[in-house]
């Protein structure tokens, strides 16, 4: 899972939150708004997991979007969140690709 972002042509700022399976690269669920405080993002991943079962864990970078209270007491109640850093992430993803 990982967040983007990107501008409006207004100026207004927006984000996204991306799950991807990492096994077949399959999307498997993406929230965009304004903005994505913590308790979205916990009912986006509890929607995936009620849909598609629970992870063994989830992998994401070591952003500060990881570190909000609610976002870490959800996870040590409903599966492991395991963090990279974001260069081997980036690492990863050409390695993929190329």
């Amino acid at each position: 899972m990982d967040f983007m972002h990107d501008a409006l042509r207004d100026g207004r700022t927006f984000r996204t939150f991306n799950i991807l399976d990492d096994y077949n690269r399959e999307g498997l669920g993406i929230a965009v708004d304004l903005s994505l405080p913590a308790l979205r993002v916990i009912r986006t991943l509890d929607r995936i997991i009620a849909w598609r079962g629970k992870p063994e864990a989830i992998r994401c970078d070591n952003g500060p979007e990881y570190l909000s209270g609610q976002l870490v007491e959800w996870a040590a109640k409903t599966v492991p969140v395991a963090l990279r850093s974001t260069w081997k992430a980036s690492a990863e993803c050409l390695c993929r690709t190329v």
